[in-house]
């Protein structure tokens, strides 16, 4: 319109349109960047939790009988969302700079991609571990800088992986981007804004209470997100309630020997002349449950086959956890390990541990550690040379000090001698002086992971490739331990000789949802060999005394027809005062503590408060929880009992330490 004459001042009238009102009404465009990300976010992590949860993609298939049960299980996942997204939204009010909420909405995008990764990567490891990743177990690996860690992700890595994840990457920003835009579109004004918004608040109110009771019938490891248990397992590291529970439970148990007030009663009557040698054999990560004489079903061990009847088998031994360097302290020094994810090793090397070599040395034996692979992981060589040994050989020092096992050459922790070398490098030791008795530790090593077959695999049946590997690598360390008995016999220094055959632990392949050993306390995990070989002393008898890694020492000085050190926790399996109790831990799971009285077991998570209880006669294979048949009084003694063993093995291993230091101050 033009203005003429005297008019007023032109105007210019502007005509808006449907769709310019209704993005002027739109969602603001950083909130729906956030928005747009959390909901692809959140679509994304429901297949993923399918695949957690052995659903896989056919769920897709048959969505009303697979649909509901992966919709439920990724109840945490979307709440997890629903929070980062929330907080980030808040976030975008604190500063309404373009710059700021520039940085808030891009540090989300790494933050939903990071998520959806860890989600995946999840997958594998609570196919691996049975649980998901924790700053234990991330200790336990050396923070993914050795032990079996950068085996594990070197062997996921791969061209196809790498492209795969870029797709996935890539898939989700487009998702995200066509959210947003379709959230764009929608006017927060109206009837339609308010309906979505009370059709949210309904489903949501639906889904949470059913979703919630449905996760009670699923394995709650496979339904934890990876991210909230990994932030739950920094701030409940070392601070499990047990370690300040009241408790009435007394300390009888556990409690070094200075303080029983009586003197040990044993029914095993020292020989004429008396044994004077001494070999432990330590079978890396072998369960009883693998070899023959206890129920296993492959013949793997056909030469300690053999000397069956010239042994004493117990049948209920545990390691306190399922460890190789806590387990060692066990079995020297007759101690209960740290009750945390810490190994001894490493940060008590000088604590005032008085060791079985200790003991043997100041009664005028020589002592001797072989060791098939590498003595300073978790600073295990650190914490031997302050005992009292003669010699310690590793892979470095055996043979021709070249790993005859390699598994990665940027992780020398793996690598290791075979057990035939370590079995030639012990003889040539024993043999270099026989006017003095010997005290000796053979640790094998081809039955640790990667599982090391050098000779023709034989093909078992019913099992994975790598428990065939494990097995066939166990079938060659018994034909190494033949080679060590035979030649002690053939030299005559058997019948003067106790033979101690242990394992250190187990090893888990699928069992309770778990590979390797380090984080359950089920029977595949914790569950040992231990037998007493000697011609004279014992002719095959089964013993079904309930004991551990701590008895061992105190066992073989009772053979020996010594008096143990004041400090040791162990008593001699033949003692007449035992209390049928043995004590064990899973640090790196869920802070997992275990006790065995006769033939039940009792398990506590402390972070999750979860129970566990199995009756082993019944039940070997730990397949049927009786938890829920205790009442509350029961359930209440599980925990005041741990908390006593916890309690006390904190304070014993405190003072232990200041000793050491102590010691070391003076020096």
């Amino acid at each position: 319109m033009t203005n003429t004459g005297n008019e007023g001042p032109a105007t210019t009238t502007t005509k808006t349109t449907p769709l310019a009102n209704a993005a002027a009404a739109a969602v603001p465009h950083y909130q729906a960047v956030l928005i747009s990300w959390g909901m692809a976010l959140a679509l994304l992590l429901i297949p993923v939790r399918a695949h957690v949860m052995g659903y896989a993609w056919y769920w897709l298939s048959a969505p009303l009988q697979q649909g509901w049960p992966v919709l439920a299980g990724a109840y945490l996942d979307l709440l997890y969302v629903t929070g980062i997204t929330v907080l980030f939204l808040l976030l975008l009010r604190v500063n309404r700079r373009v710059f700021f909420r520039r940085l808030v909405c891009g540090t989300f995008m790494v933050v939903s991609v990071v998520s959806l990764l860890w989600a995946m990567a999840n997958i594998e490891v609570v196919k691996m571990l049975g649980q998901p990743l924790n700053y234990p177990w991330l200790y336990y690996s050396g923070f993914l800088r050795g032990f079996d860690a950068q085996e594990a992700i070197a062997a996921s890595l791969s061209w196809n992986v790498a492209a795969a994840i870029t797709g996935i990457i890539a898939g989700m920003a487009i998702m995200a981007f066509l959210l947003g835009r379709a959230l764009r579109l929608v006017p927060t004004t109206g009837r339609l804004w308010r309906w979505l918004l009370i059709g949210a608040v309904v489903a949501g109110g639906i889904y949470l209470p059913l979703a919630a009771g449905s996760m009670r019938s699923f394995y709650p490891p496979c339904l934890q997100n990876p991210v909230v248990a990994f932030a739950q397992s920094l701030m409940a590291a070392d601070r499990a309630a047990l370690f300040t529970l009241a408790t009435n439970v007394a300390a009888d148990d556990f409690q070094i020997s200075s303080e029983r007030g009586h003197s040990p009663r044993s029914t095993f009557v020292p020989p004429q002349p008396p044994v004077k040698n001494v070999l432990v054999i330590v079978l890396e990560s072998v369960a009883a449950q693998y070899l023959p004489a206890y129920g296993g079903k492959y013949p793997v061990t056909p030469e300690l086959d053999r000397y069956m009847g010239q042994s004493r088998m117990f049948g209920n031994i545990s390691a306190h956890a399922p460890n190789t360097n806590k387990e060692l302290v066990s079995l020297l020094c007759s101690t209960y390990p740290s009750p945390t994810y810490r190994f001894e090793t490493e940060q008590h090397p000088k604590a005032g541990f008085i060791s079985l070599s200790d003991v043997l040395k100041a009664q005028g034996y020589r002592t001797g550690v072989f060791y098939a692979a590498d003595l300073r992981f978790g600073n295990a060589e650190g914490f031997l040379v302050n005992h009292q040994f003669d010699v310690l050989k590793d892979y470095r020092s055996l043979g021709d000090g070249k790993p005859t096992l390699v598994s990665n050459e940027k992780d020398g922790f793996l690598d290791a001698a075979d057990d035939a070398t370590l079995g030639n490098s012990l003889l040539s030791w024993v043999n270099s002086d026989k006017n003095r008795p010997f005290f000796a530790i053979m640790w094998t090593g081809q039955t640790h992971y990667p599982y090391f077959a050098l000779q023709k695999q034989t093909a078992f049946d019913g099992v994975s490739d790598m428990q065939n590997r494990y097995l066939n690598a166990l079938r060659e360390t018994d034909a190494a331990i033949g080679q060590v008995l035979r030649s002690l016999q053939d030299s005559g220094q058997l019948a003067s000789t106790l033979v101690v055959v242990v394992g250190d632990h187990g090893e888990a392949f699928g069992q309770h949802h778990q590979y390797g050993h380090a984080n359950r306390l089920y029977s595949e995990n914790i569950h040992i060999p231990l037998l007493l070989l000697n011609p004279r002393l014992f002719k095959g008898e089964h013993d079904p005394a309930v004991g551990g890694m701590v008895d061992i020492a105190p066992t073989i000085l009772d053979v020996l027809g010594l008096s143990m050190p004041g400090n040791w926790q162990g008593q001699s399996l033949f003692s007449t005062q035992r209390s049928g109790r043995t004590y064990f831990l899973a640090p790196w799971s869920g802070a997992t503590f275990g006790y065995r009285d006769a033939d039940r077991k009792y398990l506590f998570e402390a972070v999750s408060g979860k129970y566990e209880v199995y009756d082993l006669k019944q039940d070997p294979a730990e397949l049927h929880n009786l938890a829920s048949t205790l009442t509350p009084a029961e359930l209440d003694l599980i925990q005041q009992r741990l908390a006593a063993w916890v309690q006390y093995q904190d304070r014993l291993i405190k003072k232990l330490a200041s000793q050491g230091n102590a010691v070391s101050a003076k020096r």
